[in-house]
């Protein structure tokens, strides 16, 4: 029924609200860790950097493009 589909349509879109603040507070820690710690090395930073940026652009690309169709 129209009502069960919109049911689970707002179900859905509360799951990647959900996601995307995990996954904005992942990014946030990162970004935080990289620039605050003394112990990583330039090779560690180097490497989480690239980490940001595989999750930047899953945050950015696929969930916009996902509520795009919205």
């Amino acid at each position: 029924s129209a009502e069960t589909k919109n049911h689970d349509e707002k179900q859905n879109f509360l799951k990647l609200e959900n996601e995307k603040d995990t996954l904005d507070d992942a990014i946030e820690f990162l970004n935080e860790l990289i620039g605050t710690s003394e112990s990583l090395t330039n090779v560690g930073k180097a490497e989480l950097t690239k980490v940001v940026r595989v999750l930047y652009n899953i945050y950015y690309d696929d969930t916009h493009a996902c509520w795009k169709t919205k």
